[in-house]
């Protein structure tokens, strides 16, 4: 059945007034998102491989840190609690997010492995190479009580939902998951994960999970190309595993919320799409932040769904902020399309921004 309609204002009234009243814990995998550009004009003649001439750099919080970095822009408080190597990846990675206001204290550093650094080298508009940095697997016995530590620290200062940001790097093990849901649902705290591998067991107990199409198929052994079967297969995997509801993620066809009783669609808002590196992390930022002011599912899932189609329109794991969020509202709301407004939308818009 299709979704409640939205209500723009309703979600606008909250992102200015409500959102700063809460915060919320991101716990997962922190990463290091490295940004080189140039061009590439001409063959090595060493070999043949292209030969990119440097132009800048950029460095970005990714993982569980870009999660972070989209709550922070939709103006909620935010904690952080992950894992990096004791090297200057880690200065990197800390000092980009306190410039973004981010609680970074729980991030634990280990001595024998990397802070995880993902390099992307881009020429124009198109990436051309990848190179990972990184030693996953399990850590050992006193970092992930160290983590757990820092969750109970961050849970004192007062946590209003919680964020399990799971990409198969080595701080979501499953018994982490496990007590950091226990402990929550003890607390009466929601918890919104999204998930990685074929098991979805460690997450059980969970409030929201949020897999994309891809995830689904594979946790389920169901064809992705049968939507329908898909889906049904999610909700008997929900209820197996004791999860309140999924928010299936769908790109192009936006998402769909999967509970025990209801089935909803939420269509996709219709952008150019340039990269959709991070967008997974906007929309679980976006949801956990809508559901725990208490938007409803229909206005959630709407504001997943617009803050989403701007970070594709933009290069890289960029997060979302609030000025583009009720810009985007604001032209839904009236109809425009792109840039164009009248001076009198105009004069509307810039009054959000000040606001």
């Amino acid at each position: 059945m299709p979704a409640e309609l939205p209500d723009n204002a309703r979600i606008a009234e909250a992102i200015r007034s409500v959102f700063n009243k809460k915060r919320l814990l991101v716990f997962g995998d922190v990463i290091l998102d490295r940004y080189l550009w140039g061009d590439i004009n001409r063959i090595s003649p060493e070999a043949p491989v292209p030969v990119l001439r440097y132009r800048r750099e950029a460095q970005r919080a990714g993982g569980a840190g870009n999660v972070a970095l989209n709550v922070a822009g939709l103006g909620l408080g935010v904690g952080l609690v992950g894992l990096t190597g004791n090297d200057k990846g880690r200065a990197d990675l800390i000092e980009a997010l306190e410039l973004s206001s981010i609680d970074a204290a729980g991030i634990v550093a280990l001595d024998d492995r990397p802070t995880i650094t993902k390099t992307r080298i881009i020429t124009g508009h198109q990436h051309v190479l990848r190179v990972d940095a990184e030693e996953v697997g399990p850590i050992d016995v006193a970092s992930g009580e160290k983590l757990l530590q820092n969750i109970e620290e961050q849970l004192s200062r007062g946590i209003d939902g919680i964020i399990l940001s799971d990409y198969a790097k080595g701080a979501l093990s499953r018994e982490r998951c496990g007590s950091v849901i226990a402990k929550a649902n003890e607390l009466g705290i929601p918890t919104f994960v999204d998930p990685k591998g074929a098991d979805f067991s460690r997450y059980r107990g969970a409030t929201v999970i949020t897999p994309n199409l891809a995830e689904l198929e594979l946790a389920t052994g169901v064809s992705a190309r049968d939507v329908d079967a898909l889906i049904e297969a999610g909700r008997g995997l929900i209820q197996e595993h004791d999860i309140d509801s999924m928010v299936l993620t769908r790109s192009a066809d936006g998402m769909t919320l999967i509970a025990a009783d209801v089935i909803e669609h939420s269509p996709a808002v219709a952008r150019e799409v340039f990269d959709v590196t991070g967008a997974g992390d906007t929309v679980i930022a976006a949801l956990a932040a809508a559901r725990t002011v208490g938007l409803d599912w229909a206005d959630a899932s709407h504001l997943a769904n617009l803050a989403a189609g701007i970070v594709v329109g933009k290069g890289g794991a960029v997060a979302v902020d609030q000025a583009s969020v009720l810009q985007a509202i604001h032209a839904q709301s009236h109809g425009l399309m792109d840039s164009v407004y009248s001076l009198d939308e105009l004069a509307g818009l810039v009054g959000e921004w000040r606001r």
